[in-house]
Protein backbone atom coordinates (compact mmCIF):
# COMPACT_ATOMS: atom_id res chain seq x y z
CA UNK A 1 0.00 0.00 0.00
CA UNK A 2 2.64 2.67 0.90
CA UNK A 3 4.26 1.53 -2.37
CA UNK A 4 0.94 2.80 -4.35
CA UNK A 5 0.73 5.51 -2.16
CA UNK A 6 4.26 6.76 -3.66
CA UNK A 7 3.18 6.29 -6.85
CA UNK A 8 0.17 7.91 -6.41
CA UNK A 9 1.76 10.97 -4.87
CA UNK A 10 4.88 10.93 -7.62
CA UNK A 11 2.17 11.31 -10.34
CA UNK A 12 0.19 14.04 -8.43
CA UNK A 13 3.21 15.86 -8.76
CA UNK A 14 4.37 15.14 -12.09
CA UNK A 15 0.27 16.53 -13.23
CA UNK A 16 0.80 19.59 -11.33
CA UNK A 17 4.58 20.16 -12.93
CA UNK A 18 2.56 20.08 -16.37
CA UNK A 19 -0.11 22.03 -15.11
CA UNK A 20 2.08 25.18 -13.92
CA UNK A 21 2.44 28.06 -16.80
CA UNK A 22 5.82 27.77 -19.21
CA UNK A 23 7.12 30.93 -20.32
CA UNK A 24 9.24 30.85 -23.17
CA UNK A 25 11.69 33.62 -23.73
CA UNK A 26 11.64 34.94 -27.19
CA UNK A 27 14.64 36.87 -28.63
CA UNK A 28 13.76 40.51 -29.56
CA UNK A 29 15.38 40.94 -33.71
CA UNK A 30 13.37 43.01 -35.04
CA UNK A 31 14.66 46.53 -35.86
CA UNK A 32 12.78 49.42 -35.18
CA UNK A 33 12.01 51.80 -37.87
CA UNK A 34 13.95 54.93 -38.40
CA UNK A 35 13.53 57.98 -37.69
CA UNK A 36 10.85 58.89 -39.84
CA UNK A 37 12.42 61.71 -42.38
CA UNK A 38 9.95 64.21 -42.19
CA UNK A 39 10.22 64.59 -38.67
CA UNK A 40 14.24 65.48 -38.91
CA UNK A 41 15.34 69.43 -38.99
CA UNK A 42 18.13 70.93 -39.00
CA UNK A 43 20.07 74.48 -38.12
CA UNK A 44 20.79 74.52 -41.62
CA UNK A 45 18.88 73.36 -44.25
CA UNK A 46 20.75 70.86 -45.84
CA UNK A 47 20.39 69.43 -49.73
CA UNK A 48 18.75 66.86 -50.44
CA UNK A 49 21.33 65.68 -52.73
CA UNK A 50 24.90 65.70 -53.67
CA UNK A 51 24.55 68.30 -56.49
CA UNK A 52 22.69 70.54 -54.21
CA UNK A 53 24.33 70.52 -51.56
CA UNK A 54 24.15 73.71 -48.71
CA UNK A 55 27.11 75.38 -48.58
CA UNK A 56 27.59 77.53 -45.55
CA UNK A 57 30.00 79.21 -43.10
CA UNK A 58 28.49 78.39 -39.77
CA UNK A 59 30.90 76.36 -38.09
CA UNK A 60 28.26 73.96 -36.21
CA UNK A 61 25.08 71.54 -37.26
CA UNK A 62 21.90 71.00 -34.50
CA UNK A 63 19.41 68.62 -35.88
CA UNK A 64 16.24 66.89 -34.19
CA UNK A 65 13.47 64.80 -34.77
CA UNK A 66 11.30 61.93 -32.90
CA UNK A 67 12.09 58.13 -32.82
CA UNK A 68 10.24 55.34 -30.37
CA UNK A 69 10.98 56.21 -26.60
CA UNK A 70 14.12 56.20 -25.01
CA UNK A 71 15.89 54.90 -28.28
CA UNK A 72 19.64 55.87 -29.10
CA UNK A 73 19.99 58.13 -31.54
CA UNK A 74 23.35 57.84 -34.07
CA UNK A 75 24.63 60.62 -36.14
CA UNK A 76 26.23 59.04 -39.22
CA UNK A 77 28.19 61.36 -41.76
CA UNK A 78 29.98 60.29 -45.00
CA UNK A 79 32.56 62.50 -47.42
CA UNK A 80 32.10 60.34 -50.10
CA UNK A 81 29.06 60.59 -51.84
CA UNK A 82 27.64 57.62 -49.50
CA UNK A 83 29.99 54.81 -50.00
CA UNK A 84 31.31 54.88 -46.57
CA UNK A 85 29.54 56.50 -44.07
CA UNK A 86 30.90 56.67 -39.82
CA UNK A 87 28.66 56.98 -36.61
CA UNK A 88 30.22 60.11 -34.84
CA UNK A 89 27.78 60.64 -32.16
CA UNK A 90 25.09 59.64 -29.48
CA UNK A 91 22.13 60.43 -28.12
CA UNK A 92 18.99 58.93 -26.57
CA UNK A 93 15.61 59.82 -27.16
CA UNK A 94 13.06 60.99 -24.22
CA UNK A 95 10.38 59.25 -23.29
CA UNK A 96 7.83 61.06 -26.00
CA UNK A 97 10.44 59.87 -28.46
CA UNK A 98 12.16 63.56 -29.26
CA UNK A 99 15.75 63.93 -29.87
CA UNK A 100 18.63 66.58 -30.40
CA UNK A 101 22.04 66.57 -31.21
CA UNK A 102 23.72 69.64 -30.80
CA UNK A 103 26.36 71.66 -32.12
CA UNK A 104 28.01 68.98 -34.23
CA UNK A 105 31.51 70.78 -35.10
CA UNK A 106 32.00 71.19 -38.81
CA UNK A 107 35.16 72.18 -39.28
CA UNK A 108 37.04 68.98 -39.60
CA UNK A 109 35.23 68.58 -43.17
CA UNK A 110 35.72 72.35 -44.21
CA UNK A 111 35.77 72.13 -48.03
CA UNK A 112 33.87 68.61 -48.27
CA UNK A 113 30.47 67.64 -49.08
CA UNK A 114 29.38 66.01 -46.13
CA UNK A 115 26.04 63.95 -45.88
CA UNK A 116 24.31 63.13 -42.45
CA UNK A 117 22.22 60.62 -41.52
CA UNK A 118 20.37 59.26 -38.66
CA UNK A 119 19.39 55.84 -36.88
CA UNK A 120 17.40 54.50 -34.13
CA UNK A 121 18.65 51.45 -31.82
CA UNK A 122 16.29 49.75 -29.20
CA UNK A 123 16.79 48.51 -26.15
CA UNK A 124 17.44 45.42 -27.26
CA UNK A 125 20.18 46.36 -29.61
CA UNK A 126 18.90 46.12 -32.60
CA UNK A 127 19.52 49.26 -35.13
CA UNK A 128 17.10 51.13 -37.97
CA UNK A 129 18.14 52.01 -41.15
CA UNK A 130 19.63 55.02 -41.88
CA UNK A 131 17.62 58.52 -41.91
CA UNK A 132 19.28 61.04 -44.33
CA UNK A 133 18.84 64.53 -42.98
CA UNK A 134 20.76 65.54 -46.06
CA UNK A 135 24.67 67.22 -47.50
CA UNK A 136 26.32 70.04 -46.56
CA UNK A 137 29.52 72.19 -47.37
CA UNK A 138 31.31 73.87 -44.85
CA UNK A 139 33.00 76.85 -46.56
CA UNK A 140 34.98 79.45 -43.99
CA UNK A 141 37.88 80.63 -46.09
CA UNK A 142 37.68 84.14 -47.19
CA UNK A 143 39.08 84.96 -50.62
CA UNK A 144 42.43 86.38 -51.27
CA UNK A 145 43.47 90.14 -52.98
CA UNK A 146 46.66 90.90 -54.00
CA UNK A 147 47.83 93.81 -56.04
CA UNK A 148 50.66 93.53 -58.48
CA UNK A 149 50.56 97.05 -60.26
CA UNK A 150 51.11 99.68 -59.33
CA UNK A 151 53.59 99.21 -56.38
CA UNK A 152 53.00 101.07 -53.05
CA UNK A 153 54.66 104.61 -52.42
CA UNK A 154 54.17 105.01 -56.06
CA UNK A 155 54.67 108.57 -57.39
CA UNK A 156 52.92 109.58 -60.60
CA UNK A 157 51.56 113.04 -62.41
CA UNK A 158 49.14 111.28 -64.60
CA UNK A 159 45.35 112.00 -63.24
CA UNK A 160 44.86 108.24 -62.80
CA UNK A 161 46.21 105.09 -62.20
CA UNK A 162 45.60 101.75 -63.82
CA UNK A 163 45.32 98.99 -60.79
CA UNK A 164 46.50 95.00 -61.86
CA UNK A 165 46.11 91.90 -59.66
CA UNK A 166 44.55 88.43 -59.00
CA UNK A 167 41.60 87.49 -56.89
CA UNK A 168 42.24 83.69 -55.85
CA UNK A 169 39.55 81.76 -54.51
CA UNK A 170 37.90 78.17 -53.65
CA UNK A 171 38.45 75.36 -56.26
CA UNK A 172 34.25 75.48 -55.79
CA UNK A 173 33.70 78.80 -56.15
CA UNK A 174 33.20 80.69 -60.22
CA UNK A 175 33.74 84.00 -60.07
CA UNK A 176 30.45 84.76 -60.09
CA UNK A 177 30.74 84.16 -56.36
CA UNK A 178 32.88 86.75 -55.83
CA UNK A 179 32.40 90.41 -54.70
CA UNK A 180 35.69 92.84 -55.47
CA UNK A 181 35.94 96.18 -54.43
CA UNK A 182 38.48 99.11 -55.19
CA UNK A 183 37.79 101.78 -53.30
CA UNK A 184 39.60 105.03 -53.32
CA UNK A 185 39.75 107.17 -50.35
CA UNK A 186 36.00 107.41 -49.83
CA UNK A 187 35.19 106.25 -53.24
CA UNK A 188 34.31 102.73 -54.19
CA UNK A 189 33.31 101.01 -57.14
CA UNK A 190 32.90 97.26 -58.01
CA UNK A 191 35.11 95.40 -60.63
CA UNK A 192 35.02 92.62 -62.87
CA UNK A 193 36.99 89.48 -62.69
CA UNK A 194 38.50 87.48 -65.11
CA UNK A 195 37.81 83.73 -65.12
CA UNK A 196 42.04 83.31 -64.05
CA UNK A 197 40.85 85.79 -61.29
CA UNK A 198 42.82 88.28 -62.68
CA UNK A 199 41.46 92.42 -63.08
CA UNK A 200 42.53 95.01 -64.46
CA UNK A 201 40.88 98.84 -63.27
CA UNK A 202 42.02 102.20 -63.94
CA UNK A 203 41.04 104.33 -61.10
CA UNK A 204 41.29 108.70 -60.75
CA UNK A 205 43.77 110.35 -58.20
CA UNK A 206 43.59 113.13 -56.22
CA UNK A 207 46.56 115.82 -55.90
CA UNK A 208 48.73 114.17 -52.85
CA UNK A 209 48.51 110.94 -51.48
CA UNK A 210 46.02 107.90 -52.57
CA UNK A 211 45.18 105.25 -50.59
CA UNK A 212 43.96 102.49 -52.66
CA UNK A 213 42.19 99.59 -51.02
CA UNK A 214 41.34 96.16 -53.01
CA UNK A 215 38.72 93.69 -50.90
CA UNK A 216 36.97 90.50 -52.15
CA UNK A 217 34.08 88.70 -50.31
CA UNK A 218 32.33 85.24 -51.18
CA UNK A 219 28.93 84.52 -52.05
CA UNK A 220 28.48 83.43 -48.36
CA UNK A 221 29.79 86.74 -46.91
CA UNK A 222 33.45 85.30 -45.93
CA UNK A 223 35.40 88.86 -46.50
CA UNK A 224 38.88 88.87 -47.01
CA UNK A 225 41.98 90.67 -45.87
CA UNK A 226 42.26 94.13 -47.71
CA UNK A 227 45.15 94.61 -50.21
CA UNK A 228 46.57 98.16 -49.94
CA UNK A 229 48.85 100.09 -52.34
CA UNK A 230 49.43 104.21 -51.77
CA UNK A 231 49.88 106.69 -54.89
CA UNK A 232 50.60 109.96 -54.78
CA UNK A 233 49.77 112.54 -57.16
CA UNK A 234 51.71 115.39 -58.01
CA UNK A 235 50.19 118.82 -58.15
CA UNK A 236 49.36 119.34 -61.29
CA UNK A 237 51.12 122.07 -64.18
CA UNK A 238 49.21 124.32 -66.49
CA UNK A 239 48.95 123.29 -70.19
CA UNK A 240 51.80 124.38 -72.15
CA UNK A 241 53.88 125.18 -69.29
CA UNK A 242 56.97 123.17 -68.34
CA UNK A 243 58.27 122.52 -64.62
CA UNK A 244 60.77 125.21 -65.17
CA UNK A 245 58.85 127.83 -66.74
CA UNK A 246 57.35 131.07 -64.93
CA UNK A 247 53.57 131.60 -65.31
CA UNK A 248 52.49 135.21 -64.67
CA UNK A 249 48.88 135.43 -65.08
CA UNK A 250 47.37 139.21 -65.28
CA UNK A 251 48.93 142.53 -65.68
CA UNK A 252 52.70 141.98 -64.97
CA UNK A 253 54.28 144.36 -62.37
CA UNK A 254 57.45 145.86 -62.28
CA UNK A 255 58.65 144.15 -59.62
CA UNK A 256 57.04 140.82 -61.99
CA UNK A 257 59.22 141.84 -65.13
CA UNK A 258 62.55 142.88 -62.62
CA UNK A 259 62.12 138.80 -61.37
CA UNK A 260 61.53 137.49 -64.81
CA UNK A 261 64.87 139.12 -66.05
CA UNK A 262 66.90 138.34 -63.11
CA UNK A 263 65.98 134.35 -63.59
CA UNK A 264 66.55 134.56 -67.37
CA UNK A 265 70.20 136.37 -66.63
CA UNK A 266 71.25 134.57 -64.05
CA UNK A 267 69.24 130.77 -63.30
CA UNK A 268 68.96 130.14 -67.16
CA UNK A 269 72.33 131.39 -68.26
CA UNK A 270 70.49 133.60 -70.64
CA UNK A 271 68.31 130.73 -72.17
CA UNK A 272 65.31 132.46 -73.30
CA UNK A 273 61.78 131.01 -71.40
Amino acid sequence: MKEIASKIALVSILFAILAMPVTIAETDNTPPSPPPTADIAGSVTAGVSLATATTTKTSTLTISGTTEANAKITLYVTADGGATWAATTTTYASSTGSWTIANFSLTSYAGQVVGFAVTSTDNAGNESTRSLYGYLMYDASKPTVTITSPPTSTTTDEPSVTISGTVEFDPWETTTDITLTLQVETASVGVPIATDGGFVYSVALSEGVNTIIAQASDSLGNLGTPAVVTVTRGASTPSGASPDTIVIIGVPSTAAVIVVILYVLFLRGGRPV
